[in-house]
């Protein structure tokens, strides 16, 4: 199994540099146009390398209510969640190889939009450790595979790379959305900046959905998405990760969006979902949905 293929839930940490809206954003979340998930969105991928289907991804997020909350790995570890106007958040990560081997798992903590603690675990024929991070609000804490937990000083609007896809969908895409982040490899301490910016509208479908009152449909190919790049702003550059999001049209004749049970409210919904990632040689491509 090649590594490429968890290259994607990178060992990079994020931390937001510049960037007019995003970084204001992260600091102050409530400047964020919204959540944009639902109360619990399934996201299943088929990944494939060198167009070959090489196993599987399963992203699981859930929202999660003011007070005391914990990565499921360690429940005696609590941090707070305060965030009055989006609560907190918790993201999963499960990527498996043909065989039903795990080769990838990670877990992801959020207070609003903000990180709080993650954790990642690797085993595949080329790679193996785990990542254990937290968040104080000026410092990073990290310990790579058990060892001394180091720390690294950061400044407001820091991102774990966890949830760096999942951040970039509470925002306006459809307004040109632009970032700068700089990633910090907690291995070695270098680090690197990367362009992040919409860089063109396209469609894609064929992918199954399943809204919170259950009922399932298959999403039209003329679905129309919007691509984020994400490339390096020194050489060498390489080539560009692209995420591909769908668009939400606030009229509803032409853009996507899902809704969760619809007992939980009318912000109980997923939008701009990321219905492909591509990065080099190895795309996640969105098989199914499933918002509740």
């Amino acid at each position: 199994m090649s590594k490429r293929i968890v290259a994607l839930i990178s060992l990079l940490i994020v931390v937001i540099l510049a960037s007019g809206v995003f970084l204001t954003g992260c600091s102050q979340d409530q400047k964020l146009p919204g959540i944009a998930w639902a109360e619990e969105e399934t996201l299943t991928y088929s990944i494939f390398t060198d167009n070959v289907l090489t196993g599987s991804l399963v992203i699981v997020t859930r929202r999660l209510p003011v007070g005391q909350q914990a990565l499921p790995k360690f429940p005696d570890e609590k941090y707070d969640v305060n965030s009055s106007s989006s609560g907190g958040t918790l993201i999963t990560k499960t990527a498996k190889d043909l065989s039903e081997n795990i080769i990838m798992y990670s877990e992801a903590l959020m207070n609003g939009f903000k990180p709080v603690a993650s954790y990642k675990e690797v085993s595949t024929s080329d790679a193996q450790y785990t990542l254990k991070s937290r968040y104080d609000g000026t410092r990073y804490f990290y310990s790579y595979n058990g060892g001394e937990e180091e720390k690294v000083r950061i400044k407001t609007g820091f991102m774990d790379n966890e949830i760096m896809y999942s951040i970039v969908r509470c925002y306006e895409l459809e307004s040109n959305y632009t970032s700068t982040f700089t990633l910090i490899d907690p291995t070695n301490g270098n680090k690197e900046s990367l362009s992040v910016a919409v860089t063109a509208e396209g469609t894609q479908g064929g992918f199954e959905y399943v809204n919170g009152s259950g009922e399932s449909a298959i999403a039209a190919t003329s679905t129309r998405t919007l691509a984020v790049s994400f490339t390096r702003t020194k050489a060498p550059v390489g080539k560009s990760l692209v995420v591909y999001y769908t668009l939400e049209d606030k009229t509803g004749a032409t853009g996507f969006y899902l809704t969760g049970d619809p007992a939980k409210g009318v912000t109980n919904r997923s939008s701009h979902i990321p219905v492909m990632i591509q990065e080099n040689n190895v795309k996640y491509i969105l098989s199914k949905v499933v918002a509740n």
